[in-house]
C-alpha cells in the first residue's frame, strides 16, 4: 500500500489507531491470562483433554473469574472494532471483526454446562472469525506485520478444520488450543502495530 494512501496524521500515533490498539492488545491479554491462571486453580485440570471453556462452566470455582474475563475481552473486542471502524466502508471487514467480539461475550454469558447451544455458536465465531479477521487485518495496518498475522489467521483456520485430526496428537484440548490462542496472540500483536501506526489507511480513515 502506497504512502498516499494514508491521509494526514500526527507522529506518536493517530488517536484512533492508539485507542483502538488498546482495546485489542488488553482484550487478547486478558483472554490469555484467565485462561492460563485459571488452569492452575482447578484441581487436576488437564490442558491435554479439557476444553478451555471448562473453566467457566457452571460449578467451577474458576467460573466467575473466567468468565467475568472473557466477558471484558469481548467488550474490549467490540469497542475497539468501533472504534476502527466506525467511518469505514468496509461493512464486511466490520462484521467480521465485530462477531468475534460478540462470540467471547456469548461464550462467557453462557457456560457450556448451561446453555451450550449459544455457547457453541459464540466459540465457533470466536474461531472462524478470529482466524479471518487476522487474515484480514494487515489492511488496516498498511501491510504491517502483514506475514505473521496471516500465519497466525492461517494456523488457527487450519487446526480448526483439521480439528479432528490435531486431537488425536494433542488430545481434544490441545488440538482447541491451537485454535484459539493464534487468535489471542495475534490480537496483541495487532494491538500493538495499531498504537504504533501514526495514519490509518484512507479505507477506514476515509478523507473528509
Amino acid at each position: 500500500m502506497e504512502r498516499s494512501d494514508y491521509p494526514g496524521g500526527k507522529p506518536g500515533g493517530s488517536p484512533r489507531g492508539t485507542g483502538a490498539g488498546i482495546f485489542f492488545a488488553v482484550g487478547g491479554i486478558l483472554v490469555l491470562l484467565a485462561t492460563t491462571t485459571a488452569e492452575e486453580v482447578v484441581p487436576g485440570f488437564n490442558v491435554t483433554h479439557q476444553a478451555i471453556s471448562t473453566l467457566g462452566g457452571a460449578g467451577y470455582p474458576t467460573m466467575l473469574y473466567w468468565d467475568s474475563q472473557i466477558l471484558l475481552g469481548g467488550t474490549l473486542w467490540v469497542i475497539g472494532t468501533w472504534i476502527i471502524f466506525r467511518n469505514s466502508k468496509l461493512y464486511l471487514s466490520a462484521i467480521n471483526f465485530y462477531l468475534v467480539g460478540i462470540g467471547l461475550i456469548l461464550v462467557s454469558l453462557n457456560p457450556w454446562n448451561i446453555n451450550p447451544f449459544l455457547h457453541t455458536i459464540g466459540a465457533v465465531c470466536v474461531a472462524f472469525f478470529g482466524a479471518t479477521a487476522a487474515i484480514l487485518s494487515p489492511r488496516l495496518t498498511g501491510g504491517r506485520a502483514r506475514y505473521t498475522s496471516m500465519f497466525m489467521g492461517i494456523l488457527s483456520l487450519l487446526a480448526l478444520f483439521g480439528n479432528a485430526i490435531s486431537a488425536t496428537v494433542l488430545g481434544p484440548g490441545g488440538a482447541e488450543r491451537l485454535i484459539y490462542y493464534p487468535i489471542f496472540f495475534w490480537a496483541i500483536l495487532f494491538g500493538g502495530v495499531l498504537v504504533g501506526e501514526t495514519t490509518l489507511p484512507a479505507s477506514v480513515n476515509p478523507k473528509s
